[in-house]
């Protein structure tokens, strides 16, 4: 694919071709070791960890009634910002995971000058708890109400300033992408039974079978 790129010149348009323009990561070129490396991060990556989110964003939606009209609303007013906005707050009540792991480089102090000072020694392995974080008022406004005005530090499902996901974007616009047609479709519903649950194969969805009205 990479050599296919290079032959096909100035033409084409392709996550590849992008990869191979001169000073593509931050003035510098980057080596086809690289780029393969970023491709096969890219389909390994964003296939499985989108179909969760997405599922998740659905499940969400499909529980709660003014998600679902929010969500709705941006769709058929084609504002893929705001319908991003509100899939990304449906998220945040149902996340892909609590937090992730992560290994304390140094000792570190958590609460310092309270009841709850906590020193951390280097190397201690950690769950760094984002989704209880998303819903502590004493950081967040009102956190079980759906609010897709929300700020961004709000939101840690795709973590925060120097941990934020570098897929973020291209995730975004798959999960809009594939949504909003379905949200287009009237009283768009869970099929009845066990077929209208969100169903998994470990921690990946399987299958969720909704309903529409046509016409």
């Amino acid at each position: 694919a990479i050599a296919r790129a290079r032959t096909r010149g100035r033409g084409s348009d392709t996550i590849v071709r992008r990869l191979l323009q001169p000073g593509a990561n931050d003035g510098q070129d980057l080596s086809d070791p690289i780029i393969r490396a970023i491709l096969i991060g890219m389909i390994t990556g964003f296939v499985p960890t989108n179909t969760m989110a997405a599922g998740h964003m659905l499940e969400m939606l499909l529980r709660r009634p003014d998600m679902m009209r929010a969500a709705r609303a941006a769709a058929l007013a084609d504002d893929d910002e705001l319908l991003k906005r509100v899939l990304w707050e449906a998220f945040r009540f149902l996340p892909l995971n609590p937090g992730p792991f992560r290994q304390c480089a140094v000792d570190a102090v958590v609460a310092a000058g309270t009841p709850r000072e906590k020193t951390i020694k280097a190397g201690t392995k950690m769950l760094v708890g984002t989704h209880p974080a998303m819903f502590d008022p004493r950081r967040v406004d009102d956190p079980n109400r759906s609010d897709p005005s929300r700020a961004g530090r709000d939101n840690l499902t795709f973590g925060y300033g120097l941990h934020w996901c570098i897929g973020a974007p291209l995730a975004e616009a798959q999960i809009v992408g594939t949504l909003k047609p379905l949200l287009l479709r009237k009283n768009l519903r869970r099929a009845p039974g066990k077929d209208g649950r969100l169903q998994k194969d470990g921690p990946f969805p399987a299958h969720l079978v909704v309903e529409y009205d046509v016409g």
